[in-house]
């Protein structure tokens, strides 16, 4: 009688194992998961640093949504950390079609869409020429941003810290000179007076 409880207690043990097992496979393993739960769960993992598997989750929602401007932008994001540049560019230049599209067909679906991201976009792609080295194409790409977005302080700022880093202080400090008229701060230490002198002779 003894022997018999002990080998139920050991049978419910393993069916309670397995149960476990198959929760764990449900909540984790994806399976019937949506587009939104890929996304939320992508999210999780790029806030954690867990680019790759961000990866592989924001790829599973632009299968099942190839307009979801906000997932390529996203996977755009962990392809730069991941130093996967070229890959980071398309995904960003994607996002910023989609962007754009929607922004001008009124769609205001902000799960999928964002108002400022055709010019978020030109700011990533320009901050992945400058991860790559290239400084002429990072001015360029985050200059069309600034246009976009009606020239901002912090991000004439922004700009302004990365001419200074490779040498081009007088373009650094128009930018300066704009971000004070906007109201933002300006960069101590350097003598902007001198280049405003110039640009007036």
């Amino acid at each position: 009688m003894r022997l018999i409880l002990i080998y139920t207690q050991i049978i419910k043990r393993q069916l309670l194992t397995i149960a476990l097992i198959l929760l764990f496979s449900n909540t984790f393993g994806q399976d019937g998961w949506d587009l939104q739960d890929y996304y939320e769960y992508a999210n999780e993992f790029y806030f954690k640093g867990s680019y790759e598997l961000a990866i592989e989750n924001y790829s599973k929602v632009v299968e099942l949504d190839s307009t979801h401007a906000q997932a390529f932008f996203q996977r755009g994001s962990c392809k730069l950390k991941t130093n996967e540049y070229d890959e980071a560019i398309s995904d960003y230049t994607i996002a910023g079609n989609l962007n754009k599209a929607a922004t001008r067909e009124g769609v205001t679906d902000f799960d999928r869409y964002s108002p400022r991201g055709e010019m978020n976009s030109y700011f990533a792609i320009g901050n992945v020429w400058l991860a790559k080295g290239d400084y002429k194409k990072y001015y360029k790409f985050f200059s069309i941003g600034l246009e976009l977005g009606d020239n901002e302080e912090h991000r004439l700022m922004e700009r302004g810290k990365v001419m200074i880093r490779i040498g081009e202080t007088a373009r650094a400090c128009q930018d300066s000179k704009k971000a004070r008229l906007k109201g933002g701060g300006y960069y101590r230490g350097y003598n902007c007076e001198k280049y405003e002198i110039e640009e007036k002779n």
